[in-house]
């Protein structure tokens, strides 16, 4: 209320405002139209740069339009969205590009290049067999079994990875000659156990049980060696089975292992898989997890050894959760988890939460979907309208302070500043996850997929019912005992987040933002949403406000708001 000189008392329009501002997320009705195209529009003006001065090569650099390749010139960005495509509706052009991969001859696994084992299952090994499924739907299909044919010829190339002691594979493998004699035994959690579903895959396909025999072996071996802690370190001898690494966690080096115990359980009605989960998941309950929402490194050798990071990746645990049947924690970490990337724009690659700051030399944002996949993983359960709201703001972020003349790049958080860098996975899981949350109707969210950690999709054939399947783990109630390993050296002790900016120049310095389980805090943006309006807060760019609505494109042609 405003007092005027007569005394007279006026109630200002501002009150409904604010009454409207209280309005709880999940009474609005969200257009996601506008989102759903801005999003299909921005792939397919990356797809056309890539295909127009990258194609064959691996990678697409965003700000001069160049390319690089790390697999040998195997198309790789290609094989890795050719089911983003179809995702995207994109038939005729997945019938191009399969045409032109035919007449290429590629991928040619053949050549001679050293690649990471784990990362070409993952893209190639994922994309191939997914494009294969995928296939028959379309007008023009693949009938020859050219995608498969190639997925086999993978296969075959990286058996020999397989051919250790333990059964654990090597890390990397070069395509022609094999595994080099000098190869290194150490080998990470991630990269030895994320095999499972597009090997068993293979398997099915191509009839031939030795891929899923290797992959789940893999599997068994690591799970053999954990201590009695039940930990599994980050890093393992292939040939000795001993831990190269005393670090437990879920990060970089270990994420996709966890991932996969429960998605091929899942996806192969594996009770033992679905086992190693649960009893994984209750090891990092105790041991790894603190604050209800953030994760430590712990020592395998000693538990008070601990290390308070949190990295990007990470961030895929909330989705892990909800799969399992814990809707309430993934939704208070991924409300927590979104909260620093509003302070940042993007989630770093790793910020030492004891510390509240970023960790040089791992300042930057690579573009990383994991976030957001677990987001789309939250809205497609629940529905709840506040994760299109998180998720537009999360695009506005993209499309702010990202975009590049021939895609998206990567940026340097402390300084602000675009990397000329942009992975397959942006295209290939971050986008397709944007595209999945605005489209409501799209044959995903109607089917019965699972996805990779590469965000390539599988048909399920038998249901999976969390509640059923984990009807034995213990409620979350247990979670807020507390931790008798903690007795001794307790964790730093977080406050909230009380107030977000999207950017913040003097990250490194001591400041007020520290952080734990946060509750939900409106972007200023999602205020006036529920006005009819769109706005990106971000008082470092010029483009906010009203003129952000208005100004959909800058001198870079750069997106800068919607309506």
């Amino acid at each position: 209320m405003i007092q005027t000189k007569s005394g007279t008392v006026l109630v200002v329009v501002f009150t409904l405002f604010f009454l409207l501002l209280a309005t709880k997320a999940n009474s609005l009705s969200i257009d996601t139209s506008l989102a759903k195209d801005v999003v299909h529009k921005e792939f397919k003006r990356v797809f056309k740069f890539y295909m127009g001065h990258a194609f064959p090569h691996d990678l697409l650099l965003p700000a001069n339009c160049k390319w690089k390749d790390q697999y040998g010139g195997n198309a790789m960005t290609l094989i890795d969205n050719l089911d983003t495509l179809i995702v995207f509706g994109e038939k005729a052009t997945f019938a191009h590009a399969l045409e032109r991969l035919k007449e290429m001859s590629l991928p040619n696994f053949k050549v001679d290049v050293n690649v990471n084992c784990f990362e070409s299952n993952i893209r190639f090994m994922g994309g191939l067999l997914s494009a294969h499924l995928q296939a028959k739907n379309l007008t023009i299909t693949d009938r020859s079994g050219y995608l498969l044919q190639k997925a086999a010829e993978l296969g075959a190339q990286l058996l020999p990875a397989f051919a250790t002691p333990m059964g654990i594979p090597f890390g990397s493998i070069n395509f022609r000659d094999g595994v080099h004699p000098n190869e290194s035994n150490r080998t990470s959690l991630a990269s030895a156990g994320t095999y499972t579903l597009e090997w068993g895959m293979l398997s099915k396909l191509t009839k031939n049980p030795v891929y899923y025999r290797k992959a789940r072996g893999s599997i068994d071996s690591l799970w053999a060696s954990r201590t009695k802690d039940g930990l599994l370190s980050e890093e393992i001898n292939i040939k000795s089975g001993n831990w190269s690494s005393n670090l437990a966690g879920i990060g970089g080096n270990s994420d996709s292992y966890f991932e996969y115990l429960l998605k091929s359980g899942v996806m192969y009605n594996d009770d033992e898989l679905l086992g190693m989960f649960q009893e994984s998941r209750q090891v990092i309950d105790r041991y790894l997890r603190f604050n209800r929402v953030w994760f430590r490194d712990v020592s395998i050798y000693n538990i008070f050894e601990q290390r308070y990071v949190f990295s990007s990746l990470m961030a895929f645990w909330p989705g892990v959760e909800l799969l399992s049947g814990r809707d309430k924690i993934a939704r208070d970490m991924v409300d927590s988890y979104y909260q620093m990337w509003r302070k940042f724009g993007g989630l770093p690659e790793g910020y030492k939460l004891n510390q509240n700051s970023l960790i040089e030399k791992f300042t930057s944002y690579y573009l990383r979907p994991e976030l957001i996949e677990s987001i789309y993983y939250l809205y497609t359960k629940t529905q709840d309208p506040w994760y299109i709201l998180i998720a537009k703001d999360i695009l506005f972020g993209l499309l702010s302070l990202n975009k590049a003349k021939c895609g998206f790049a990567s940026r340097d958080l402390y300084h602000n500043k675009l990397k000329n860098e942009m992975d397959s996975f942006f295209l290939s899981e971050t986008l397709k996850y944007l595209y999945l949350i605005f489209d409501k109707e799209n044959f995903i969210n109607k089917g019965n997929y699972i996805f990779s950690t590469e965000a390539h999709y599988f048909p399920v054939l038998p249901k999976f019912d969390s509640e059923k399947n984990f009807k034995n783990f213990k409620s979350e109630s247990h979670l807020n005992h507390r931790n008798p390993y903690l007795l001794y050296e307790k964790p730093p002790k977080l406050n909230c987040l009380k107030k977000g900016v999207l950017f913040d120049p003097k990250v490194n310095q001591k400041n007020k933002y520290k952080w734990k389980s946060c509750k939900r805090i409106k972007p200023f943006r999602e205020k006036l949403s529920i006005m009819g309006l769109d706005f990106i807060e971000n008082k470092h760019s010029k483009y906010t406000g009203v003129n952000a609505l208005r100004g959909y494109s800058n001198n870079y042609g750069i997106p800068t708001g919607f309506n």
